[in-house]
């Protein structure tokens, strides 16, 4: 049994020598803020080379529908009978908003406001020809332009406020205002367009089931939903914004959007100080450790460059 002396004072080292490291470390400063200072520099040209974009945005709100509500209590009467209806077909006037917003992000849509817009030679520049006012090679598919519009359209839904941001961005901020207004109103257009479709179709369909009964209640029933068809006819016609009520349009902005050529200086210098960071401490601690293992002096480089065939011959040209 050993014995320790009550006045034995023990000091414990700790475990990491942060000081050292730090020390060591410092050592490459040099080599790590040249590193740091070469990515910062050049960033700055590469930020500009990049292509600016401008973003136009539109503050909107879902259209309020007053049919909807109407039809859904006439159905409700319908009880048992409704077997008899069989499947009546849903007006768009019954489209809630993330239907609305499912139509402004299909691709359906975005091939149908390309098409009308003929915007096809701005989104592929690079493949159209002003001389001959035709495509160089093949034309650019659906499913090219439906991928570049994805990149560009933006859209955020605020349920609380029920309020919708629609945003486009493009390189000219003129282009990106007008696509952005006429976007929403081809929407418009197109729903209240199949809305008047199907209403029409529910209209022909509930007249056949009229013709098919004389119960009373059925009838007056189905005539009020013939009524409430056709009131969403009407107000198709008469309301232009029927999806999207528009709040704020879309104006020319002053500011591109993207690059951010602050940010892109901040990341490309923190890489480079991160990197010679890296090499700093490999060759503090991993580079000895190597040669141990592999039984090499300190003194002596990990790789020998000459040893090489293929850069000996390279140098041997420039010594």
């Amino acid at each position: 049994m050993t014995y320790k002396p009550e006045n034995e004072f023990y000091v414990e080292e700790p475990l990491v020598d942060f000081r050292g490291i730090l020390k060591k470390i410092f050592e490459y400063w040099k080599l790590i803020f040249a590193t740091s200072a070469v990515f910062g520099l050049v960033s700055i040209p590469f930020s500009f080379s990049l292509t600016e974009y401008y973003r136009a945005e539109i503050l909107m709100t879902p259209a309020q529908d007053t049919n909807s509500s109407a039809l859904s209590s006439l159905r409700g009467q319908l009880g048992g009978l409704s077997s008899f209806i069989g499947g009546l077909p849903v007006s768009s006037s019954e489209m809630n908003i993330y239907s609305s917003l499912a139509i402004l992000h299909s691709r359906t849509f975005t091939d149908i406001f390309i098409q009308k817009t003929g915007i096809y030679p701005l989104l592929f520049p690079e493949k159209w020809d002003d001389e001959k006012g035709d495509w160089r090679s093949n034309p650019p598919t659906k499913a090219s332009a439906d991928l570049i519009f994805k990149k560009i359209r933006f859209t955020n839904y605020d349920n609380q406020e029920n309020l919708i941001t629609f945003a486009l961005e493009w390189t000219d901020p003129v282009t990106a205002s007008k696509w952005a207004n006429e976007y929403i109103e081809h929407l418009n257009d197109y729903i209240r367009i199949q809305a008047v479709v199907e209403a029409e179709s529910s209209i022909g369909f509930l007249q056949k089931k009229l013709d098919q009964t004389s119960v009373v209640g059925l009838r007056t029933i189905l005539y009020g939903m013939i009524e409430q068809q056709t009131q969403t006819i009407m107000l198709a016609d008469a309301r232009k914004e029927y999806a999207f009520k528009i709040i704020d349009a879309a104006v020319v902005p002053d500011e591109r959007v993207r690059p951010n050529k602050t940010i892109i200086l901040v990341i490309a210098t923190f890489a480079g100080f991160a990197l010679s960071l890296f090499y700093a401490v490999f060759s503090i601690y991993t580079v000895p450790l190597i040669k141990d293992v592999i039984g090499i002096k300190e003194t002596q480089p990990l790789i020998d460059i000459d040893s090489i065939p293929l850069i000996n011959k390279v140098l041997k040209k420039f010594r």
